[in-house]
């Protein structure tokens, strides 16, 4: 799980590759007594890259049901079973969220969420917040997917462990910050965190000419950007 959570991340691999690796070495537990949670994180991660670098959706929905069969082995009174199972509901809200379903969409979303709610859990809080953004832009609620944006980032920073939806959230808020105009001090703190990190530098070059561009000719955060790349 740690390797293949790794190269997926990896901006440089061909995701199919990845994909095909997964498949000739990761088979289903044959042992139902317990769920195979790394089993479920890695089938959940293999599915959402599919769709992520639309090598086909046809081919991640197939993955989705044959992890469906399998979670379906377990009984839902077990926490964790109750978990994962909700956690793979993200698959059908991208599908809607590509059909532009906004109804059925956010439905999907506050019911992961509640459910995330109810069992305490901030990683699976944050999943369904940050899907539910993707809703918000639908309908051009941009403070809306903001103030949600920054939630998901506060939730983010309570965790133990890095979020895998942690620098995503951030290059969707600072788009939205530089959209909206002003919040400059905010960007350039959100700037930072992605140019220092080696899997997000390269998003933000683009984010920085965007802010750049927004900027006005004698403004110190542009002087202070353009010194940045001299």
């Amino acid at each position: 799980k740690v390797f293949t959570d790794k190269v997926s991340n990896r901006l440089s691999n061909k995701y199919s590759i990845i994909s095909e690796f997964i498949d000739k070495n990761i088979k289903e537990p044959k042992h139902f007594l317990k769920v195979n949670l790394d089993y479920v994180d890695i089938k959940w991660l293999q599915i959402s890259k599919l769709v992520d670098n639309a090598i086909t959706l046809e081919e991640s929905s197939l993955k989705q049901r044959e992890l469906e069969i399998y979670l379906n082995k377990f009984n839902n009174n077990d926490v964790n079973v109750l978990r994962v199972k909700t956690k793979i509901t993200t698959h059908p809200i991208v599908m809607l969220q590509i059909q532009e379903n906004v109804i059925e969409g956010k439905k999907l979303c506050l019911k992961g969420l509640q459910t995330a709610k109810e069992i305490n859990d901030k990683e699976l809080q944050i999943i369904f917040l940050y899907h539910l953004t993707d809703f918000l832009i639908l309908e051009r609620k941009l403070q809306e997917y903001i103030d949600i944006s920054e939630q998901v980032l506060t939730l983010s920073n309570e965790l133990n462990k890095e979020s895998s939806y942690y620098y995503s959230n951030i290059i969707h808020l600072v788009d939205a910050y530089i959209f909206k105009g002003g919040n400059n001090k905010r960007v350039k703190k959100l700037l930072k965190i992605l140019y220092e990190n080696e899997n997000t530098k390269i998003f933000s070059y683009y984010l920085f000419s965007k802010f750049v561009s927004k900027l006005g000719k004698n403004s110190i955060e542009k002087k202070e950007i353009l010194t940045l790349f001299k």
